[in-house]
């Protein structure tokens, strides 16, 4: 009778505390730039690698990729560095600002090394030691292998979105987006500086 009793009153102080909470200290989907922007964003290949403009080189390639819609083009530069792995860098094709690269992070730069890149009509195999990337042309995805098992696969559900740098809108016939005293979510807008 006591622990049914205890119990009891353990559920009604946990509803009470759970009803307790003050939504109004909670942004909405409404309230947030970055969320209004990419909640209706869908599965699909948004971006394709453009075939003429893959460059290979001894340790990697770069390729241009092309969103489907916008056209708008990304760099993406796949490296080959020592313990069986690689690097992929994604960035802006003609910024209108340079991007801030985080230093120190790593304990000085990756060793990038030999690889081999084989090409065929619908993308690339990049292959260096026990592993090896597949590059997807058209959508772009990415599948890692190691040991000829899948072990990581970029965009593979074709949702990669890119954040550029965009101007403020300044027109009086655009609705202004709301402004908030904490700016947390981190709009990646010109700031004019």
């Amino acid at each position: 009778m006591l622990r049914g009793l205890a119990l009891l009153s353990l559920v009604l102080l946990c509803t009470r505390l759970a009803t307790a909470v003050d939504k109004s200290n909670f942004k909405t989907c409404d309230q947030s730039s970055f969320c209004k922007r990419n909640r209706g964003l869908s599965a699909g290949g948004h971006y394709e690698v453009d075939p003429s403009s893959v460059a290979i080189g001894e340790t990697g390639c770069t390729m241009a990729l092309v969103h489907s819609k916008s056209k708008e083009e990304l760099v993406a530069e796949v490296h080959a560095i020592e313990g069986n792995m690689f690097r992929v860098k994604i960035k802006e094709k003609e910024p209108m600002r340079e991007r801030y690269e985080v230093e120190g992070a790593l304990i000085g730069e990756p060793k990038v090394q030999r690889c081999e890149v084989k090409r065929s009509s619908g993308g690339l195999e990049i292959i260096s030691s026990s592993s090896k990337a597949l590059v997807t042309f058209s959508p772009f995805t990415m599948n890692f292998m190691i040991n000829n098992e899948i072990a990581v696969i970029l965009n593979s559900r074709g949702l990669l979105n890119f954040e550029r740098y965009r101007t403020r809108r300044t027109s009086p016939d655009e609705t202004e987006e709301p402004k908030s005293d904490d700016d947390s979510d981190a709009k990646p807008e010109d700031e004019g500086g």
